[in-house]
């Protein structure tokens, strides 16, 4: 239970600023949400380890950011599969 509850205020304290970041680089605040969603549920599996380190949050806003990387790659691919198709 108590992890839960830091989890909580972590995601609290944390989630607008690295979805902002997201945002940023996505050019889209509802893929940046998604992709941050993703990024924290990925965090409370790893919980008990990631709350160890002196920076948490900057762990999660790498993931964020690899994940928003990975998705404008996937969606390029897309784009481009598709105007070869035409």
């Amino acid at each position: 239970m108590r992890q839960e509850h830091e989890f909580a205020e972590f995601y609290q304290a944390n989630y607008g600023k690295i979805t902002a970041v997201v945002a940023a680089v996505l050019g889209d605040r509802r893929e940046a949400e998604d992709v941050t969603q993703e990024a924290f549920a990925r965090a409370l599996d790893r919980w008990p380890r990631l709350a160890r380190y002196e920076l948490p949050e900057a762990r999660v806003r790498r993931a964020a950011l690899r994940l928003a990387i990975d998705r404008s790659r996937r969606l390029r691919r897309t784009a481009r599969l598709a105007v070869k198709l035409l």
